[in-house]
């Protein structure tokens, strides 16, 4: 029988869910029925007298990949609230940030001021900013660097930019 069918009165609990929050709630609740249904009993059988819930638990958790505290609170939280308790908590910051949130394809927009008897000057001004901006991708940052001290060493001697159109 499938699993899902033999649990879906449990599985419809968190049907209000957020989908991302249902997926995690899930694999807890299975690999939960796992240890539960297939691998304590193995193990029982297998260690006998000598059987531990709490070294089965360890050796589970060794298995999957999970660490036996985490597991452990998965199985209290299903013990106590049900198949809701293996949703994820996300806690709320205890102290607000000072920036306001941005979003990751927002842009950053920077003044950069020109004195235009020496143009080149901003450059070092430019530097900093992207050695600063935690928005921009290490790569990115790197390869922007170098292009900038590779421009700002091949003009460094007179200096023959001048602009156009000033800016205002």
């Amino acid at each position: 029988m499938d699993l899902r069918i033999r649990y879906l009165d449990e599985l419809n609990q968190i049907n209000d869910a957020a989908n991302f929050n249902k997926k995690r709630a899930i694999k807890r609740f299975f690999l939960l029925k796992d240890f539960e249904n297939k691998f304590k009993p193995l193990q029982k059988v297998k260690l006998g007298k000598e059987f531990s819930h709490t070294k089965a638990l360890e050796a589970y958790a060794q298995l999957r990949g999970v660490t036996v505290t985490t597991l452990f609170r998965w199985q209290v939280a299903y013990q106590k609230q049900g198949i809701e308790g293996l949703l994820p908590k996300y806690k709320a910051r205890s102290k607000p940030s000072k920036f306001p949130a941005r979003p990751r394809n927002q842009k950053m927009l920077a003044t950069i001021a020109i004195d235009l008897n020496n143009p080149l000057k901003c450059l070092e001004t430019l530097q900093r900013i992207i050695q600063l901006c935690r928005l921009i991708e290490p790569e990115v940052k790197t390869r922007s660097l170098f292009l900038l001290k590779r421009f700002s060493d091949e003009s460094s001697g007179d200096c023959h930019l001048t602009l156009l159109n000033p800016l205002t």
